[in-house]
């Protein structure tokens, strides 16, 4: 970011209107500050009188910080407030899609009641001399202000707070034409003069970045400082709060205006009967009520300036605590869990907090008390099951016998690459080469449910992350022999996240294949056998052709049962097709329907509406690392021209068609297995 002189917490910087003040500081980290993988030491930052700390979480739709989990968790417990920030890239794909992005790598907004609202990160192009535009991307001063908009719409849409914008004035100026457009939203603005240069349309400023040289003790790299103003309120939302029936309540807000010193005034609304909030310090006691019930509360902090903030949660007030422990579990390897564990405790909302040891590969648990995932390792796993409430005591238990069986094929035939008719084969044994399809032996590939690629009773395998080649071993269904479908049809290592490669443009029969950094080339896009389409949901698409009619899509429960309707081809261009047709879209929109439609020509390029992109495994350039998706073997499968996901509906599934929506983590119809 910007260069500038070194600061120390106690520098005294001139207001926006030259008035002498001592500001509050916090600092912005990205994966720069873990030079050579060296850590972050946050007592060291906060101890040296940092207050705050945003950290950045991702950048397109195509990197996470791998830190950023480390740093946000490290950060809040020194004791400093965090905010997750996003860089965006805005001709890399839809403001919707990289907001969505954004905030499911971002995680838990409320944890600890410590984060800050997001950050979207807009600045001069980093990327202009591989991407040909200009530093505006390429877009136009309408087309940007329309791409910050929808961004900020998103992010609005799912917190119930605008992001922050970090900009320079200059660039605004020169890539949104100066427009007023987002004076309403919180600035972050970026100066290296003694008082910040605004972008047109603000008048105040929340943070003030005035440096990027800053030593900052604990961190090894010289590191970017930024003020905070203190002109609005600026409050940490508080996590869902659930305690006992008759309890005794005691909940303090996270603010940096009162870490600067300013004098705010705090209400609030529908707090749990027998609660109340002090008016000067926001911290809220009293006994809860005898009865459970759910309570929408909102807190309203207020400057002096007569600037508020509202700040809105839940709090559940629950009675005694029981878990029902489900039956004896048992899933073949790779098949969709969706199992809930109901709690007895008096609500019939979220209101208990839920952990999990044990559990298979692949399989997680939300705090809702949700497992979900796609198992990926046979065996058999004791799990047990915690709930706890807000004082983080332990609850209620409840144990599951699960047993994990081998997965079942899902697809068989060649894997092709898209260059010059080649196929991966096994002509000699354990040897994985390059050939021309159906010209040599051992072409014939199974792909187990699980992600596992297999010929003649072995498995492709990756030895270690270090291996530049993969090789044929005994199936063992370890995660070195996983295989996930990228955005660009790259088939990556579950253990590495290296991909497939032939290693040369038009390489000779019997060339080895390789495992090399995953760019998205063709050398690197590969079609898998007709397989199942399945979600989170445990349930199937199923293409339906008549005679003399179009043909449809259905939604059934899985089976193992081949059915010609079920053989989806996802390939290397984009389509997900099914005898009968292709997977289209008829509007851009959450909630549009997705239908069967006549497939393009070979030889033609797929239409937007009929393009689909797994996630993770997208397509990097060099130096740039995969985004993350959901948990699992499972994909998003993402409509680029809209920006939205795959969604099998919620409840009731049968019967209701295919659509579009936001591509949002913990919505197990949005997740899917191919094969």
């Amino acid at each position: 970011m910007l260069a500038g002189q070194s600061a120390s917490p106690g520098a005294m910087r001139p207001s926006a209107t030259g008035a002498a003040t001592t500001f509050l500081h916090g600092i912005d980290v990205s994966s720069i500050q873990h030079a050579g993988g060296a850590p972050i030491d946050w007592g060291q930052v906060y101890g040296a009188g940092y207050r705050f700390a945003f950290v950045k979480a991702t950048e397109g739709s195509y990197y996470v910080n791998p830190y950023y989990a480390a740093d946000a968790a490290a950060a809040r417990g020194a004791g400093m407030l965090v905010a997750a920030y996003h860089f965006a890239i805005p001709n890399d794909s839809s403001a919707t899609l990289q907001a969505d992005l954004a905030l499911n790598a971002a995680g838990d907004l409320t944890a600890g009641g410590q984060m800050l609202p997001v950050i979207v990160d807009l600045e001069y192009d980093p990327y202009v001399s591989l991407d040909g535009t200009n530093q505006c991307y390429g877009l136009s001063h309408t087309a940007m202000v329309a791409w910050i908009s929808a961004f900020v719409a998103e992010i609005q849409r799912r917190t119930g707070q605008p992001p922050v914008i970090y900009t320079i004035a200059p660039w605004w100026a020169t890539c949104t034409g100066g427009s007023a457009a987002f004076s309403a939203d919180p600035l972050w603005v970026a100066s290296g003069r003694t008082s910040p240069t605004l972008p047109a349309g603000w008048t105040t400023w929340e943070y003030w970045q005035y440096t990027s040289t800053a030593t900052v003790p604990g961190i090894a790299v010289p590191t970017d400082v930024s003020n905070f103003s203190a002109v609005n309120p600026d409050a940490a939302v508080p996590a869902m709060q659930s305690d006992a029936t008759g309890t005794s309540a005691s909940l303090g807000i996270h603010t940096l205006d009162a870490a600067a010193g300013q004098a705010l005034t705090w209400s609030a609304t529908g707090l749990p009967p027998g609660l109340t909030i002090d008016a000067s310090t926001g911290k809220i006691t009293g006994a809860f009520p005898a009865t459970s019930a759910s309570y929408p509360v909102t807190v309203t902090v207020t400057d002096a300036a007569a600037h508020s903030q509202q700040l809105r949660f839940a709090w559940q007030v629950h009675g005694a605590a029981s878990l029902q422990s489900p039956a004896s579990q048992s899933t073949a390897a790779g098949g969709a869990v969706n199992l809930l564990i109901h709690p007895r405790d008096g609500l019939a909302v979220c209101s208990l907090t839920f952990t999990a040891t044990g559990l298979p590969p692949g399989v997680a648990i939300s705090p809702c008390g949700r497992i979900t995932g796609w198992p990926t390792l046979p065996g058999t796993y004791h799990v047990d099951v915690h709930a706890s409430d807000s004082t983080g005591g332990a609850l209620a238990s409840a144990t599951i016998a699960w047993t994990i069986t081998p997965p079942p094929v899902a697809g068989t035939g060649r894997l092709r690459l898209a260059v010059a008719d080649k196929c991966l084969a096994d002509p000699a044994g354990r040897t994985a080469r390059i050939w021309a399809c159906g010209k040599s032996v051992g072409q014939q590939w199974q792909v187990a449910q699980n992600g596992a690629i297999r010929v003649g009773g072995h498995c492709l395998a990756e030895l270690s992350s270090t291996s530049a080649a993969p090789v044929l071993r005994a199936c063992t269904n370890r995660l070195g022999q996983i295989w996930r479908l990228t955005r660009a049809g790259g088939l990556a290592n579950a253990q590495s996240g290296q991909c497939l490669t032939d290693p040369g443009a038009s390489s000779k029969d019997g060339t080895a294949a390789t495992l090399a950094f995953c760019a998205g080339t063709r050398q690197q896009a590969w079609t898998l056998p007709p397989a199942p389409l399945a979600a989170g949901r445990g349930r199937c698409i199923v293409g339906v052709a008549a005679s003399g009619k179009p043909a449809t899509l259905q939604i059934s429960g899985c089976t193992s049962r081949r059915r010609a309707g079920q053989a989806w081809t996802v390939s290397a261009r984009g389509t997900i097709s099914v005898p009968g047709g292709c997977l289209t879209t008829t509007g851009k929109t959450a909630g549009t329907r997705v239908k069967l439609s006549a497939c393009p020509a070979p030889s033609a390029r797929a239409f937007p509406a009929q393009r689909w992109q797994p996630m993770p495994g997208p397509e990097p350039t060099p130096g740039r690392q995969p985004m993350p998706g959901p948990a699992g073997t499972g994909t998003f499968l993402v409509n680029p021209s809209s920006g939205l996901c795959l969604a099998i509906p919620a409840s009731p599934e049968i019967g209701r068609p295919l659509a579009l929506e936001n591509c949002e983590v913990g919505f197990t119809g949005l997740i899917w297995r191919i094969g």
